[in-house]
């Protein structure tokens, strides 16, 4: 289960999850990048790149919903995402639950067989291979959904686990109020 959470766009994401500044490459992207801007770019990538987040079923391709975190969350239209590749990489190694990460490897497993199927235009010759690219599409789908269902279960037996859940003063000791 993964630990980082975010509650809006405008959160800071060090002051939401202060654990974060204990692993070593989080702590190293902050000093590099600054907390404004590293947290803007984590936040950027958790509404595009984490299941948690709930852009990525909206039904936007990948390259619309990077667009609008481009956009709406990191405002800077010569943004580039292929430079913060290694902490996108980073941040899913370690805040993407083994569930979550099957999860993904069949949404993209099934997004790459829609693709192969939609372009492909059958004819008399491949239709039996047709076939079988629609039968493995269908068993992704199928992985997909079964994958998706116990990782929603996962995601409410976290929720139930912190529900309700306060700081005790020890924890609150020097929060501004």
């Amino acid at each position: 289960m993964g630990f980082i959470k975010i509650s809006s766009p405008e959160a800071n994401i060090w002051e939401e999850n202060p654990a974060l500044s204990i692993i070593t490459e989080f702590k190293q992207f902050r000093a590099k990048e600054g907390d404004e801007k590293s947290s803007t770019i984590l936040k950027a990538i958790y509404y595009a790149y984490d299941p948690k987040s709930e852009l990525r079923s909206s039904g936007m391709n990948d390259e619309e919903l990077e667009q609008y975190i481009v956009d709406n969350v990191i405002r800077n239209k010569k943004f580039q995402w292929t430079k913060y590749e290694a902490i996108k990489q980073i941040y899913l190694e370690k805040n993407i639950s083994k569930l979550e990460s099957v999860l993904m490897t069949y949404e993209k497993s099934v997004l790459e067989l829609k693709s192969i199927l939609d372009a492909w235009k059958a004819t008399k010759e491949d239709v039996d291979k047709k076939a079988k690219i629609t039968n493995l599409y269908k068993e992704a789908l199928h992985g997909y959904l079964e994958a998706k269902r116990e990782v929603e279960e996962e995601w409410v037996q976290e929720e139930e686990l912190w529900a309700g859940y306060t700081k005790s003063k020890v924890e609150s000791y020097g929060d501004s109020d």
